[in-house]
């Protein structure tokens, strides 16, 4: 099969992505480079070389009738044409191709993916679904199962990034109730006393919440392994030595409802978190 660019998730295209052009820069190794150049060659050279066939034959035939000493004008047009229509199949054939990439592709390039936790796992799980020997219409149905879970993944990390610059707010609380509790202690006058005193649950009250979001930290990061080993369970699932039509009923079924179930857990905790 060919991944499609409906079948793998904007993350790993973007990571591809950025691969490519440290490919260009000379910042991956010339071993790993040169390994994709000759799997991209054999996978859509001949079908690159077939579409230029007819502007090579165009080509010719302009330096023919240059040969031939027929008007300039009319071998400088054919050439030109010619020219054009090289630079655009090549041009059409590699952008076309971008958003294309086969197993092989992928497996090239995993070791220089820079992934990790969950991202990492994904990448595993589709490249195991593109080498297993499922039909392809499952292995399209699981490869949207697992964008799902990029999806959900994506959701957690924006929450925790959030959650995490509310820890600087939550340091600057606790110093603010220490500080209201000593001018509880050390007020003279009843009245100040008793608005200290108030001042003093407002912020007690502000450093609950923060607390309370600091254990929802928490349970977005757990929610965030239990993903990672939910997609680790499909990748090693579709590595087990069973026929195709096991696979299809079976173990992955399980692992895909696990996967799914996790999902929709983790979408619940981000609404909870949200919600506040």
């Amino acid at each position: 099969m060919r991944y499609r660019s409906d079948d793998i998730h904007p993350v790993l295209w973007k990571a591809v992505d950025q691969l490519t052009g440290r490919m260009m820069t000379g910042e991956v190794s010339g071993t790993a480079v040169a390994a994709h150049q000759t799997e991209w060659f054999k996978e859509y050279g001949g079908e690159t070389l077939r579409q230029l066939i007819a502007p090579i034959i165009l080509l010719l035939a302009g330096f023919g009738m240059a040969a031939a000493k027929l008007p300039k004008v009319s071998c400088a047009i054919v050439i030109l044409l010619a020219i054009v229509w090289i630079v655009a199949s090549i041009v059409m054939k590699t952008v076309g191709n971008l958003r294309e990439m086969t197993p092989r592709e992928l497996e090239l390039l995993m070791p220089e993916l820079k992934f990790e936790g969950v991202g990492r796992a994904y990448a595993e799980a589709v490249l195991a679904v593109g080498q297993s020997s499922l039909s392809e219409t499952t292995q399209r149905e699981t490869l949207q199962e697992l964008k799902r879970v990029m999806d959900e993944h994506e959701r957690i990390e924006a929450v925790r990034s959030k959650l995490e610059q509310t820890s600087s707010t939550r340091i600057a609380l606790l110093l603010e109730v220490d500080t209201l509790q000593r001018k509880v202690e050390e007020a003279r006058d009843p009245e100040a006393k008793a608005i200290y005193e108030e001042s003093l649950g407002v912020a007690q009250s502000r450093l609950a919440a923060k607390e309370s979001q600091s254990a929802l930290g928490e349970r977005m990061e757990a929610q965030g392994e239990l993903l990672r080993q939910s997609v680790l369970r499909v990748r090693d699932t579709l590595a087990l030595p069973v026929s195709t039509s096991a696979s299809d009923s079976g173990p992955l079924r399980e692992a895909l409802a696990s996967v799914r179930s996790r999902a929709d857990e983790v979408d619940r905790a981000v609404q909870e978190v949200e919600s506040w």
